[in-house]
Formats: structure tokens, sequence, C-alpha cells
């Protein structure tokens, strides 16, 4: 029985910006949950580039990109599945929204054994993927925020940590000395 893993998120960058973060196979380990190594043959991807990922705990894959349409979407089709698997394909859509993008991953597998890679699956591989991917998800969030947020102009001139610091003071007092009311006698 073929099983279906869904995960979305709005990350707040445009499609390009998040496209661009996710084509960036060689970096995929400072933002995906269990990636040691990636690399893609040619480097820039497209439809039919291989792929080769390592995964932390040192297991090998190769992967075919079967789908390539920028920057909205791509699948791939893992050649080679981890070793309790029969089938593994991944799509990944992004679609535009005011301000943001809405991503959506999802991720078809194939258990073999039966009933006993069912019981498996449902205690221990669904759990496990729908967290790396949350987590995974999260990351490649702020990380896009962050690199949003350095190429975005500064509004007015850069104040010192001090100048910061005592203008801090200055509205935290005035603050709290309009919250301040006078005591009524008793």
């Amino acid at each position: 029985m073929i099983r279906t893993l869904c995960a979305a998120t709005r990350l707040r960058a445009s499609p390009t910006v998040v496209w661009t973060h996710l084509t960036d196979f060689a970096r995929w380990p400072e933002w995906f949950f269990g990636v040691r190594s990636l690399r893609v043959s040619p480097p820039r991807g497209g439809p039919g580039a291989e792929r080769e990922i390592t995964l932390v705990y040192g297991s090998t894959h190769r992967e075919r990109i079967t789908h390539w349409e920028p920057p909205t979407s791509f699948s791939l089709e893992v050649r080679d599945p981890p070793f309790f698997t029969r089938f593994w394909q991944v799509t990944v859509r992004l679609e535009p929204s005011v301000g943001s993008t809405q991503l959506a991953w999802e991720m078809r597998y194939e258990m073999r054994l039966g009933a006993v890679g069912s019981a498996i699956d449902i205690a221990a591989v669904a759990p496990v993927l729908r967290l790396v991917l949350h987590m995974s998800l999260r990351r490649l969030g702020s990380r896009c925020e962050r690199l949003r947020s350095e190429a975005l102009p500064r509004r007015g001139p850069r104040r010192t940590s001090r100048e910061a610091r005592c203008q801090q003071r200055r509205t935290r007092g005035v603050a709290t000395a309009e919250r301040q009311r006078p005591r009524r006698p008793c």
C-alpha cells in the first residue's frame, strides 16, 4: 500500500527566494534535518538530473529529478530507496501569496514486509518522517526569512548599542509615566 505524507508551511519570502534555497542542493545539510551531504549531476539540477544524498547515519541513496518547473515545483524519485521501502517519491510545490509563499511537501512511499512493514510504518517510520519534515521546513523558513531581511534596505541611520539602550530607557520611562495614575485617597 502506498502511503502519502504531506507537510505544508507558509514562508515569508517570495517563491523565487524559496526556490533558490530549495534548489541549492549543496546547502541542504544546513537546513534539512538528517542530510550529511548532497551532490547533483549536473549541478544546476533540472529534469533527469541525478542526486546522491548521504544521510547522517551513513546510508547513501540515488535520486532522479522527474519534474522541474521553476519556481513552482519539482519532483524526484529515489532510485535505491531505504531497505524498508519499495518505492519513494517526493513532490515539492510553491504557491505565491501576498508577501509569502505556501510550500507543500508531499512524500509517497510503499513499505516492504506486508503487514509487518505497515505496523513498523505506523509505529516508527511515519512519525519520524513527519518530525523530520516539520523541523526541516521550519529551518528552511528561518533561513529564507533571515536572508530576506538581510537583503532589505535598512531604515534610517544605524544607532550604536549605547544610543539604542538610551533610547529604550527613554521610551520605557515615558511609557511607565503614562501608565502611572495618581493614587486615590482612602
